[in-house]
């Protein structure tokens, strides 16, 4: 698969103002639904086969964490203003039981759907694993989404020993997986 490194686009002033009030007024790029049944990845892969784009099936259990949405093609750099005091004040379904080196963590990047205002896409996770080996896991989505559709699923899941692992799987539009990997952060989690 040929990836092109991607640079966010540069906007008109007037573009980049209706993007900041857009996301100053809390909206989102994607509709979260909710969703009353957990997801094996074969599930989240028939959901997206038919769903419309930035539409997002979420669902929170005692063990699952799990996001799965379809984005079209050159989504990634869409929405990409953060706010750090926005994201300080949400709190986590799953975070650290004890306070330790973790991020919040986007579990789909924000240039995809733009927002700090939704506890249910954001968890505490381990900083290191956040600033490597998930951001070139998310980087390389970002590049192949700028010359394609994909179809993203997340799933974290609390093991027993409270430790939990980051499942992330994407596809292309005809259902192959373009990447799959898995990540364990060896703190221990709660629920909410």
């Amino acid at each position: 698969r040929k990836v092109v490194k991607n640079r966010r686009p540069i906007l008109a002033e007037n573009e980049q103002k209706e993007l900041s009030d857009l996301l100053e007024r809390g909206e989102i790029g994607i509709d979260v639904i909710l969703i009353n049944q957990e997801m094996t990845k074969e599930a989240a892969l028939d959901r997206l086969m038919k769903s419309a784009t930035h539409n997002a099936y979420f669902i929170h259990t005692e063990k699952h964490h799990q996001l799965a949405v379809k984005f079209e093609k050159g989504s990634a750099w869409r929405y990409y203003e953060r706010s750090n005091n926005r994201r300080a004040k949400l709190k986590p379904l799953v975070q650290y039981r004890e306070k330790g080196k973790s991020d919040k963590t986007h579990l789909i990047p924000i240039g995809f759907h733009g927002s700090e205002n939704d506890e249910r896409l954001l968890v505490d996770f381990d900083s290191k694993i956040n600033r490597y080996d998930l951001k070139n896991f998310e980087e390389y989505i970002s590049n192949v989404n700028a010359t394609e559709e994909v179809l993203w699923f997340v799933d974290i899941v609390k093991q027993d020993d409270e430790t939990a692992i980051w499942k992330a799987c994407v596809w292309d539009s005809q259902g192959h997986i373009i990447k799959e990997q898995e990540f364990h952060d060896k703190n221990k989690f709660i629920w909410r």
